[in-house]
């Protein structure tokens, strides 16, 4: 008997198609299919303001889908498609247009119905034609490729927020995830996977702070920053609710969970995922394995590639000790940022920086001029903002493993506190870290889940020089997390001592209180709310 397949069609439209996993885990894995590709960008963007489901997503757009009479279904079809079936009417019907409605209607839903059974499951045999040919030229005759050529979209629910890092830890990645400073994350749910007492309490006492200060610091941003005369009260309300999330995230654990998408070919997700599966943290091995097995059941020949044992076994090995040697550089150098510079010399290249001595302000830089120069810079800074530069893929910037001590939290976080509040986080602090202490330590990668958000880890960033511009003049932004624009700062102080000739536009306001940010969300003209669920109430 053949086994039922762990995938299961949930929701569908006219254009796309979505099968969920039957993961054993917490977390939901759903796969995309579709053939419409401004809706599947716009679900993926979705996410980063809004923690409803990808699966109630689909669903409200095949109830928002209008019914349409089998007229003007048919009046669609090509001119040639009118003619061939104007060939099997009916004697006495000779055109389409002639034709009763119930007739037509008739007609388009036999149409519809044969097309869906042709793809699905009347062409066995054109199916596993191509089953056969991707197995056989791209998988066994490792012609990779090929599995370029062919896209698919996951959808990840409810995973510890350090996990879409290691998905996302690919110059290739393409995606979308839940954003910290712009989502209500206290009532998320949070990961507890040492499953003791005192790991339990941990993580109830960081969400408990966060849903019993939400409320405080709003109340203390309105009356330092109240609403001016000219500002619209909703997006007011809005600029409260991201500055207070993007205080308060800095005592959120790790664990806490968070949504993602990853577009993705056959072949790089065959790839990664061989990475993700060798990965010393056992979470993050679970989730390759699950990823894997759900693009197995709905692509079984385009993921059909041999194991290898002792190759995984040596991945495994070199990936745990990149991140331990990454950890161990940082404990000798502490906090102390090092930034050196290294610029091709020939003679192309006077006449290039001359060029890039022109540059307008933000414009793109060539690659081949910003390929004229390499940046190392090795730095420390909160895993919230690591998040924030380790999207910029154009730079290699490792994960490092999070490790915490009391004096590791960045301060920033705690100087953003009104008084009352700062001296209860850092009561919790203490706390907690005595707690953190007393927890199994056998697995540094669990531990992880336990940490807080504002826990310093070390960065290291290489890459050329073009895309080193781009970052800093990108995350220098005033609307841009400030324990971000103030790592930002340092790196492009050290660039203009080395190169005062080459334009840089950094933007060097002051960190405030940012009404703007109150319009960079998603709004919902049904309900004029943003997708997240804020309305213009206070609070």
């Amino acid at each position: 008997m053949t086994a039922p397949s762990p995938l299961s069609l949930v929701g569908q439209t006219r254009d796309l198609r979505l099968f969920e996993y039957a993961s054993s885990q917490r977390w939901k894995i759903f796969l995309l299919e579709g053939s419409a590709p401004e809706q599947v960008a716009m679900l993926q963007a979705l996410y980063s303001r809004s923690p409803k489901s990808i699966k109630d997503r689909i669903l409200d757009l095949a109830k928002k889908e209008p019914a349409q009479s089998g007229g003007n279904r048919l009046g669609r079809l090509s001119a040639s498609a009118r003619e061939r079936l104007e060939g099997f009417l009916y004697a006495g019907e000779t055109k389409l247009d002639d034709l009763s409605e119930g007739r037509r209607t008739n007609l388009a839903n036999l149409l519809e119905t044969a097309g869906r059974e042709l793809v699905n499951e009347d062409d066995k045999a054109v199916l596993e034609k191509v089953a056969a040919f991707m197995a056989q030229y791209y998988v066994a005759y490792g012609h990779k490729s090929i599995g370029d050529c062919g896209t698919t979209v996951l959808f990840i629910e409810g995973v510890p927020l350090h996990l879409p890092t290691q998905i996302q830890d690919s110059a290739l990645y393409s995606g979308q995830e839940a954003s910290t400073r712009y989502l209500k994350m206290s009532d998320a749910y949070v990961w507890d996977p040492l499953g003791t007492d005192e790991s339990a309490a941990i993580q109830a006492d960081w969400m408990k702070f966060n849903r019993e200060s939400l409320p405080k610091m709003i109340d203390y941003l309105r009356a330092t920053h109240p609403c001016g005369t000219n500002e619209k009260p909703d997006v007011y309300e809005r600029a409260l609710n991201a500055r207070s999330f993007d205080i308060l995230r800095g005592f959120l654990p790790v664990g806490v969970s968070t949504n993602l998408s990853w577009a993705v070919n056959l072949r790089q997700a065959n790839d990664h995922l061989r990475l993700l599966r060798c990965h010393p943290d056992p979470l993050v091995q679970l989730l390759g394995k699950d990823l894997l097995a759900a693009l197995q059941a709905q692509y079984p020949k385009s993921f059909s590639h041999e194991e290898r044992p002792e190759t995984n076994a040596w991945l495994s090995e070199a990936i745990a000790q990149t991140i331990d040697a990454l950890g161990q550089a940082y404990k000798q150098r502490g906090d102390r940022m090092s930034v050196s510079f290294e610029f091709d010399r020939n003679p192309s290249t006077e006449a290039l920086l001359s060029i890039l001595r022109s540059r307008p302000s933000r414009a793109e830089v060539p690659k081949q001029i910003g390929a004229l120069g390499r940046v190392e810079v090795l730095t420390s800074m909160d895993f919230g903002s690591f998040r924030d530069l380790h999207r910029h893929r154009a730079m290699k910037i490792p994960t490092p493993l999070i490790t915490w001590s009391l004096d590791s939290v960045e301060d920033w976080y705690l100087k953003q506190l009104p008084d009352e509040l700062r001296r209860d986080a850092e009561a919790l602090l203490r706390v907690q870290y005595e707690r953190y202490l007393r927890l199994d330590q056998s697995n540094p990668y669990l531990l992880q889940n336990y940490c807080p958000i504002g826990t310093k880890i070390p960065a290291e960033l290489r890459g050329d020089l073009g895309p080193l511009i781009y970052l800093l003049e990108l995350r220098s932004k005033n609307d841009v997390h400030q324990t971000v624009r103030n790592r930002i700062w340092e790196i492009a102080d050290a660039f203009s001592a080395h190169s005062p000739d080459l334009p840089l536009t950094i933007d060097r306001r002051p960190d405030a209180f940012n009404v703007a940010r109150g319009s960079q969300t998603i709004i919902d003209k049904t309900t004029g709310h943003d997708v997240a669920g804020h309305s213009a109430q206070k609070g």
